[in-house]
Formats: structure tokens, sequence, C-alpha cells
């Protein structure tokens, strides 16, 4: 029964047969497999972990120390220099990259009730291809993805450079100590598998 996984698999023979059942699910494994999809999506298949179900909920109070000083640095944050507009598009581009389903939830009802829009908060991962972002915006949101992937862009001087022409040296720093805690705020949340809110107002 075996003898099906890895072998050529037509994409009409896949779709005429009925959903369910071993034997379909060894044909998805073969189309797949034909197609140069990699082994781990066979494994996810398999899998029964229930991704959404919470791994630790009470984190904050188990490291209260160290979360008040997080609380700390964003409640300076909004005293900062940087604009909220702009930091509410830097905290949901890394938190779309890094997958935080918590921190999307969070930063886009925020950003609603701040003024944002809805089109340049659906908009925002196509943000090199629309022109809804002022320059600034996209020097930041350039910066934002340099940072949040800095193990495969170590930082480029490209974006260095343009980030440079549209914030003085205080504003660089708090912009990049801002795109650090929402990588961080990202890994822990995402670690943990912290439950997303369930609301999103309208907006304004």
């Amino acid at each position: 029964m075996g003898s099906e996984i890895g072998k050529p698999v037509s994409e009409s023979r896949f779709l005429k047969k009925n959903a369910g059942g071993l034997e379909n699910l060894r044909l998805f494994l073969g189309f797949l497999s034909q197609r140069g999809c990699q082994a781990r999506l066979a494994v996810m298949v398999f899998k029964k972990e229930k991704a959404m179900t919470p791994r630790m909920t009470d984190h904050f109070k188990r490291a209260a120390p160290g979360y008040k000083a997080l609380l700390g640095f964003e409640m300076a944050l909004k005293e900062s220099p940087l604009e909220h507009t702009l930091l509410h598009l830097i905290k949901l581009r890394a938190s779309q990259i890094n997958g935080c389903a918590f921190c999307l939830q969070m930063h886009a009802a925020e950003a609603l009730k701040d003024g944002e829009t809805q089109l340049r908060l659906h908009l925002l991962a196509g943000w090199r291809d629309s022109t809804l972002y002022s320059a600034r915006e996209r020097a930041a949101l350039g910066w934002t993805e340099a940072l949040t992937l800095v193990a495969q862009t170590h930082a480029p001087e490209a974006d260095w450079q343009a980030v440079s022409a549209e914030f003085n040296a205080d504003e660089l720093a708090w912009l990049s100590y801002a795109i650090g805690m929402i990588n961080l705020w990202n890994r822990v949340q995402v670690g943990f598998r912290a439950p997303h809110g369930m609301d999103m107002p309208k907006e304004r």
C-alpha cells in the first residue's frame, strides 16, 4: 500500500478522488512529492499537535520584574519622538513576518482606534508596491524588515542609508529599539501560543 507514496500522480486523478480515507491521503502525499513540496508538509498532515493550545498563560507573572521593565519601555516609547501611526505600522509589519497572531490583532485594533485606515492595514505586507505610505514610513518599514530578518539581511547598507535620510539620530535609536522590542514580544507570544483577541474596532 505504501507504493503509491512518491509516485507521479496527475492533478486530475487526485481531484477526482473523494476526500478522506487512507488511500486519498497517500495519493495527496504523492501529489505533493511530484511537485517538489518539502517533506515538512507531509509531517504536518499527520501531526496531531494542537498549535493553538496555550503552552503557558502565566509567563508574565513568572517573570514579573522583567515584564514590568518591558512595559516601562513601551510607556517611554509612547513619549518618544516617533509618531504613533508609524509605530503601529512597524509593529504590525514585524508581527506579519513573525506570524504572531496575538500581536497582529492587538496592534491592528490599536491602529484603527488611533485613526489608521483599513486599506493601509490590508496593504501593509505589500507596502513596496503601494503609494499609500510616505517616504518616512517606507524607510521605517524597510529598516523593520532588515532588523526582523537580520540573520538573513545583516542590516544592509542600503536600508541604513534610506532610513538615515528620513530619521535623525535620536529617532533612529528609538526606531531600532522599537523594532527590537516588537520582535521580543512576537517571540514570547508565539512561543507560548498566546491566544489572540477576537474583537476589531471599526475604522474611524
